[in-house]
């Protein structure tokens, strides 16, 4: 993942959530409580005019670096 913005930082510290209800895997059928872990936040200055572009990807990070460098 890779945030461009104004103002752009990835904050916060890791947490794990326990018991966090999925739904939809307890309707297939499958367990439907389990923890979830968050290693943090991105944060970007809003402002009108300015663009913030999160990316997210499951390719290999030079794929993603060349598209997001136009190159």
């Amino acid at each position: 993942m890779c945030l461009f913005g104004e103002g752009r930082t990835f904050g916060g510290e890791g947490q794990n959530v326990p018991e966090v209800l999925y739904r939809v895997e307890g309707s297939r059928g499958y367990a439907a409580v389990g923890d979830l872990w968050s290693p943090g936040c991105f944060v970007a200055d809003l402002a009108l005019g300015h663009d913030v572009t999160l990316v997210a990807s499951a390719e290999p990070w030079g794929w993603t670096r060349r598209w997001t460098t136009g190159s």
